[in-house]
């Protein structure tokens, strides 16, 4: 039988409160297993859904400029999608900077939501109020950026 590492043992720990594990973190040995690749994998297929949906469904009915929003908003969907795999994998490999990873996914998640969101709104035909909301994803996209690069240090 293969000995497993000490973050991965199958006897039950007392955890610390911050810790890390649980929560939005995920156990790594609970059955949902990682939520932030279930995220990355829930926007991801989101994102290749939108893109059909702009390339097939709504060809040809957008104006450049909605077609340039919708375009901006796919993009940076599609990337942050991946981004948020790349800190789920990171995150195993770091457990002592766990949090600041966790939570850069959950900040790459909001930026989806409300950058590219609001986007795909205005491409629509939503109110301009939408674009008032772009630039808060843009900044949680940034915060996430930056819990990647304080997560990928070494201790």
């Amino acid at each position: 039988m293969k000995a497993r590492s000490k973050h991965f043992s199958t006897k039950a720990q007392a955890l610390p409160p911050c810790s890390g594990r649980g929560g939005l973190a995920g156990d790594p040995e609970s059955p949902t297993g990682n939520p932030l690749l279930l995220l990355s994998a829930f926007a991801g297929f989101l994102a290749v859904a939108m893109g059909a949906l702009g390339a097939h469904a709504l060809k040809g009915r957008f104006n450049p400029e909605e077609m340039a929003w919708f375009k901006t908003a796919w993009e940076y969907h599609l990337v942050h999608a991946l981004a948020i795999a790349v800190l789920a994998m990171l995150r195993e490999l770091r457990p002592q900077r766990q949090l600041t990873l966790v939570m850069g996914g959950w900040l790459f998640g909001l930026g989806i939501l409300f950058f590219s969101g609001s986007l795909y709104a205005l491409s629509l035909g939503a109110p301009v109020f939408f674009a008032h909301v772009t630039p808060i994803g843009g900044l949680a996209l940034l915060s996430g950026w930056v819990c990647l690069g304080m997560g990928g240090r070494k201790p």
